[in-house]
């Protein structure tokens, strides 16, 4: 156990290590750039009510209460987004 342990510690400064002593590459005019991508599933129908709400025993058949809706991400962007 001691020894896979040491042996992987020194694994990881040998990598560590050689990654430190190579030589900087060239400047290539690459970009590194982070993008964050949203994806909706769609639209649900209420999780919730508030008091006094008129429709507080509507059902929302067939899905219930908090559910996703048979309304594609397509029709839920549609209008929403320029392009």
């Amino acid at each position: 156990m001691l020894r896979r342990s040491l042996t992987g510690l020194l694994a990881v400064w040998l990598c560590c290590r050689a990654e430190s002593l190579s030589p900087a590459p060239e400047d290539s005019g690459n970009e590194v750039k982070l993008v964050h991508v949203i994806f909706r599933h769609g639209e649900r129908t209420p999780a919730d009510t508030y008091p006094k709400d008129p429709y507080v025993n509507f059902t929302f058949e067939p899905v219930g209460w908090g559910q996703l809706i048979n309304v594609s991400p397509v029709n839920t962007l549609q209008g929403r987004v320029k392009g």
